[in-house]
């Protein structure tokens, strides 16, 4: 049935491989054929980094209120999500679970600021001149998490959308701040 209603979303007229990834998505499986769950399933009873969510116009602020933080803060910037749930990007909801699992690594005290931008934000207006394509963030495309130098206010570290699906990588990552808090 699930596999029906996928079908039923996908507009008439796609390609076969847009359609082939819409039937996937409807199935729990995310573009590569993969079984995938929401995040918060992932890991029964495990703690998950907490996250401050934050519309895109609030993020200069927020950053501001942490400067000069000895603590490691992460700026996520994903897409909004829909009504049914799912983000309008489809390469932001593809990296949400493995974001989620290689964070489970990360040390106590750690700011993630997940920052959620509108697809007319993004793509109409302001677009190409939305804030966050300029410095200090210099952002090309979404899903971007950022390590964030509250003193500097500056980026230490950019992971782009391939970077924020490998998940081996990405644990690893946070992985050793772990063992740098220890």
């Amino acid at each position: 049935r699930e596999m029906q209603d996928a079908r039923r979303a996908v507009p008439p007229g796609r390609r076969g491989s847009e359609q082939r990834d819409a039937q996937r998505r409807g199935s729990g499986a995310d573009s590569r054929g993969r079984q995938t769950q929401p995040a918060r399933n992932r890991h029964a009873g495990a703690e998950a980094m907490p996250r401050e969510v934050l519309a895109a116009a609030n993020l200069a602020s927020k950053l501001q209120s942490l400067r000069g933080c000895t603590e490691p803060v992460f700026v996520l910037l994903t897409a909004t999500r829909k009504e049914d749930g799912t983000r309008w990007c489809p390469d932001c909801e593809e990296a949400d679970p493995v974001i989620s699992e290689a964070a489970q690594g990360a040390p106590a005290g750690v700011y993630f600021l997940e920052v959620e931008i509108s697809r007319e934000e993004w793509k109409t207006s302001p677009g190409p001149d939305h804030y966050l394509r300029k410095a200090p963030y210099n952002v090309g495309g979404i899903p971007t998490m950022l390590q964030w130098d509250t003193t500097a206010n500056a980026a230490l570290k950019k992971f782009n959308e391939a970077d924020l699906l490998q998940l081996e990588s990405l644990s690893s990552f946070f992985r050793r701040f772990a063992e740098k808090a220890t």
